[in-house]
Parts: C-alpha cells; sequence; structure tokens
C-alpha cells in the first residue's frame, strides 16, 4: 500500500511537472523522445541483419562444387557471345539514305553510328569539297565502308576508307592516323544527259497526272509557273485538259537519275486554247522561253509583283481611309502578310529608294523610257538592292510592311506611262521584244531539233504503252 502510495506520488509530481511546462518547452521534450526512438529502433534492426546475414554465409560456402560449374558454364556463354556479336553492333558496308525534312549531314553521320566527336570533324572536311548545307528533302546520299583487312567495322570507330555518292559527285576518302583525319578527294563521275515526256489528261489533276508519269515535283511547279500568268490553274484546268512537258535530266552511267535539267518543250491545250513553248539558249548559255512564233512568253511587266496577296483595293477614285476624303488611288493595294516577298515586275534599273510621309519606304524601277514602277509601304528594302541597281523580272526587291500613310501590311503597286499611273490590271499586257534577226534563225534551228526529240520521245513511248505493236 504504501508503495503504491510513492509510485502515485511519483506519476503525480511528474504529470505536474509536465503540465508547469512551456509550450516551447513540451515541444522540444516531444522532439527529444521521438530521436531516443529513432536510435533504439535502427540499432534494433541491425541486429536483425547481422543475425540474416550470419545465416546465409554458411550455405556458400556448402557448395564450392556448384560454383565451379557455374563459372565454367559462364566461360563457355561468354565465348559465344563474342562470336555471335549481333549485327547491330558493327557498321554497314554500306548505306543508302534518303533526305528528311530536318536532316543536316552531321545528324545522318549520327545515325549510321559515328561518335559524335567524330561527325562534325568529318562533316567539316565534306564541306571544304561539298557544300553540306544544300542537301534537299527527297535527296539520295550512298555512304560506302570498309577496312584494310576487310574486317568487320565496329560501330564508333572509324573506318579506314569512306565513299560517299551525292548528287553528281563521289567523295572518295582515306583515314590518315598521323592527322586524326581523311584524306578527301572529289572524283569525277560519268553524267549522261536524257530526255523525258510526260503527257496526257489532267484527270483528277494535272500535278498528280504527271507525276505518276515520272515527272518530279519540280518540273511541275516550273511548268505551272511557266503557264501561270496566262492560265489560272485552280480556276481554268479541267478533266479534258491536255498537255505535255518534254525536260531532259542527269543520270549516272549506272542509270541513276542525279538532278533535274530543264524544260524543253510546254504544252498546254485549254478553253479551246493552245500554249505551246520551246526552250531557247543565247549564246551566253541563257534560257528564256519563247512561242513558236517567236514572241517571248513573259510579258515585259507584271500585274502582280506579288504571290499568296488579294487586292484590297482597285486603281481610281476612292475615299482614302486616313485623310477622310476623296483622292485618286494611282495604284492597286496588294493585302499581303508583312514580309511577304515583293518582285521587279520587269527589267530595269532602280531609280528611287527612300522614305516618303505617304508611300513610307517605297521604291521604283526605270522599265524603259515609257513604263517605271513603284512599290510602296514596304517594311525593308531586300539587301544588296540600292539606287542604281539593276534588277530583273521576279527578283525580290523588298518586303510587305506597313510603313507610312497605311491602315494594315499590304504593297501598294503603280505602274506609270510616260509617268502618268495607269491601272495594272486593265492595261493590256505589255509584250516584250520577240525575237529577230540571228536570234530569231537561232531559235527555229533549236525549236527544229526540240521537236525531233519529242517526235522520238513520243514513238518510245507508244512502244512502252502498245508493246505488241510493231
Amino acid at each position: 500500500m504504501y508503495a503504491y502510495n510513492v509510485n502515485y506520488q511519483m506519476n503525480f509530481n511528474s504529470m505536474y511537472y509536465f503540465l508547469s511546462l512551456s509550450r516551447l518547452e513540451r515541444i522540444n521534450f516531444f522532439l527529444f523522445g521521438f530521436a531516443i526512438f529513432c536510435i533504439v529502433l535502427n540499432f534494433v534492426f541491425n541486429i536483425q541483419s547481422n543475425i540474416s546475414s550470419s545465416i546465409i554465409k554458411p550455405i556458400s560456402i556448402e557448395i564450392p562444387f556448384g560454383q565451379i560449374n557455374y563459372n565454367e558454364s559462364i566461360d563457355e556463354e561468354s565465348e559465344n557471345v563474342i562470336e555471335t556479336t549481333p549485327d547491330s553492333q558493327f557498321l554497314s558496308n554500306e548505306y543508302s539514305y534518303t533526305v528528311h525534312k530536318g536532316d543536316s549531314l552531321i545528324k545522318i553521320l549520327s545515325e549510321i553510328g559515328f561518335n559524335s566527336s567524330d561527325v562534325y570533324s568529318i562533316s567539316t572536311q565534306i564541306n571544304k569539297l561539298y557544300d553540306v548545307s544544300n542537301i534537299y528533302v527527297g535527296q539520295d546520299i550512298k555512304f560506302l565502308f570498309s577496312s584494310k583487312d576487310g574486317s568487320r567495322i565496329k560501330i564508333g570507330d572509324l573506318p579506314d576508307n569512306l565513299t560517299i555518292h551525292i548528287d553528281s559527285k563521289i567523295i572518295d576518302g582515306v583515314y590518315n592516323p598521323s592527322k586524326s583525319h581523311y584524306d578527301l578527294k572529289l572524283l569525277k563521275q560519268t553524267i549522261n544527259s536524257k530526255s523525258k515526256l510526260v503527257k496526257g489528261y489532267a484527270r483528277e489533276s494535272l500535278y498528280n497526272s504527271a507525276v505518276s508519269q515520272g515527272a518530279s515535283p519540280g518540273i511541275i511547279m516550273e511548268y505551272i509557273k511557266m503557264l501561270s500568268d496566262e492560265v489560272n490553274f485552280k480556276r481554268d484546268v479541267r478533266t479534258d485538259s491536255e498537255f505535255k512537258i518534254l525536260f531532259d535530266y542527269n543520270e549516272t552511267s549506272e542509270g541513276k537519275k542525279v538532278s533535274d535539267g530543264n524544260i524543253l518543250y510546254a504544252y498546254l491545250s485549254i478553253n479551246n486554247k493552245k500554249y505551246e513553248i520551246y526552250q531557247y539558249k543565247d549564246t551566253k548559255g541563257n534560257i528564256s522561253y519563247y512561242y513558236g512564233d517567236g514572241r517571248n512568253l513573259k510579258s515585259a511587266l507584271l500585274s502582280k509583283p506579288i504571290k499568296n496577296a488579294r487586292i484590297s483595293s482597285g486603281f481610281g477614285m476612292r475615299f482614302h481611309p486616313i485623310l477622310k476624303r476623296r483622292k485618286l488611288h494611282k495604284g492597286i493595294d496588294y493585302a499581303a502578310r508583312a514580309g511577304t516577298p515583293i518582285l521587279a515586275a520587269g527589267n530595269g534599273v532602280v531609280q528611287v529608294m527612300r522614305y516618303g510621309a505617304g508611300y513610307g519606304k517605297y521604291l521604283a524601277i526605270k522599265h524603259n523610257n515609257k513604263y517605271s514602277t513603284l512599290y510602296a509601304h514596304m517594311s525593308k528594302f531586300k539587301p544588296g538592292v540600292k539606287r542604281g541597281t539593276t534588277v530583273k523580272q521576279g527578283q525580290v526587291i523588298g518586303y510587305v510592311g506597313n510603313t507610312g500613310s497605311s491602315t494594315g501590311a499590304h504593297l501598294h503597286y503603280e505602274i506609270r506611262q510616260y509617268g502618268k499611273p495607269i491601272n495594272p490590271i486593265k492595261v493590256k499586257p505589255l509584250i516584250s521584244n520577240p525575237l529577230a534577226g540571228k536570234k530569231l534563225i537561232a531559235f527555229n534551228n533549236q525549236k527544229k531539233k526540240i521537236n525531233g526529240t519529242l517526235h522520238k520521245e513520243n514513238k518510245i513511248m507508244l512502244a512502252r504503252n502498245n508493246p505488241n505493236q510493231k
């Protein structure tokens, strides 16, 4: 009874002492107790771990013969692995790669299996012989690798011999260990020029019909561009529209195409109207295109010197949106995104290039004694173009902007005849001078040769489509 009273008294005193502590002292008391608990718990787990390890150790010692046999089997298996190393660990002797969007030579070499530390060095060396920035989507590049002794080359190792076929070029190299790089040289490759005729009807689309016969997208787009001043391909071409395209291309002695050439002849029958165009190459090698009678395909001036644009304001009297009064609008406004390239409407010389209060940044070109053109509200001029610069039709001279008296990004375009503004839309096409004299004679001779090629290719096409026909 006495002991119980003593314990009760001690517990009461302890409780009284705990309650007399401040709040902060109580928190510290609990933290101290929790720390002691963690230490004890960790000590218990360590003891259990030591007991477990002491139990396991004797078991491994009791079967030494099993260990020896197991190790021997591992050695045998590892020997087999060496003999059957997967092909994925070696460079293939030959790689054929088609360039995709976003590819670079560095990326292609990395995908083949070269180390990142080597691809930049190899690409830099190749760039001295071939501008690697010129690779394009759809281009085929062939790589050949070999070692001196004919052994296989592991991924990550540099081959002793490296050969690259790209376009019409062959780049051959031998690794030089003393210099830690390849000694590269450019080899000559025999390239033959061939011609091909594609023809038919638009059916689903002219583009698809031409592609199905072997014309490249580049040739088809050049054909469309050639006739775009005369024909609206989206609106006018129908399923019964007949087309013919004769073009040349380059191929290797093995018969592999390496590049497109140029269109030699273009034909289109549409809306009961026929367009027949021939290539003409002058004495300097410059290529241009003419109708069969020697008339120039290109007009002297373009009525629309910008692509992907719409007319937002026409020529004539109008209510000026900024001046708030009626005023003669001396040109045509083409609404387009800021930065859209502006093209020279024709051959000529830049006469004016400055900033004007109303026109903003503008440029004027004199084409001859009769005609001049003006381009206003530009965001900037094309670098390299300045006053006195000679420009050619279709050359980029600046970019669409919103400078001067303007309410939005657009091109203000004027054609002036003897200094007087005329309507670019209603004016009759300004035909360039037709061929005459010696040039006309040379053109007719070239046309005769093209007609001969056209006849030959037509016979080949007929024979291919009718193999039983004699």
